[in-house]
């Protein structure tokens, strides 16, 4: 049969280009969901693993020791998981980049409650090591993270304003001195790893400064 005049070419049920669109969309929203949840899980087990106390007094300052481990790593994933969540708005949409150095992320943020309990029952300079060796690593998957989501625009980006500015500040400000002080300090280094990110997650932060110029409205 001949086609009939007129007839347009029949089109394809779906588009590569809108495809591809919806799926890095949605994987943003779907990893950000992800890390809430998987964050949730490493809290509760974190309060699963204290035992009861017994009917002695040593029985019951170990329980202290406990709570206090809880507290600490509590505040440090808090922390942690308000980071991600700044990173996470600073772009729309997540490639296959971003959910690997999110799965990294993750991961390296599940050692944190060992590590505190680690460096808090011994204060040695291997666990204090180790323990900066993992705080490294979750800052640096953080700032892969804030890389492969903003990498179109990266070259734009003010980067003294940015997540990635405060992340490269913590590299340079807080881990690279406490490198230091373990070496000679190391209950020192202690409180600071449990207080700073006490002090990072309360203190409030400072408003983004407004543009140089607005737009003028139109009259």
């Amino acid at each position: 049969m001949s086609e009939k005049k007129g007839s347009r070419p029949v089109e394809t049920p779906f588009d590569e280009a809108s495809l591809k669109e919806k799926l890095t969309t949605s994987l943003h929203d779907h990893l950000d969901v992800f890390n809430d949840a998987v964050i949730a899980i490493i809290i509760t087990i974190i309060v699963l693993e204290i035992p009861v106390p017994k009917d002695s007094l040593a029985s019951y300052f170990d329980f202290l020791r406990d709570i206090a481990n809880f507290l600490a790593s509590f505040v440090i994933v808090a922390n942690f998981w308000y980071d991600g969540h700044k990173v996470f708005n600073t772009f729309e949409k997540a490639t296959k980049s971003v959910m690997i150095a999110n799965f990294f992320y993750l991961a390296m943020l599940s050692l944190i409650p060992v590590m505190t309990k680690w460096v808090i029952h011994s204060s040695s300079k291997l666990a204090l090591f180790n323990y900066g060796i993992v705080y490294l690593l979750i800052e640096m998957s953080l700032f892969f993270i804030f890389i492969a989501g903003n990498f179109d625009s990266i070259k734009q980006a003010g980067f003294q304003h940015s997540i990635a500015g405060m992340t490269l500040t913590r590299f340079g400000l807080i881990l690279l001195p406490l490198t230091l002080i373990i070496m000679f300090l190391p209950k020192l280094t202690l409180v600071l790893y449990l207080i700073l990110p006490l002090v990072s997650l309360l203190v409030p932060e400072q408003k983004r400064r407004r543009p140089r110029r607005e737009n003028k409205k139109e009259h």
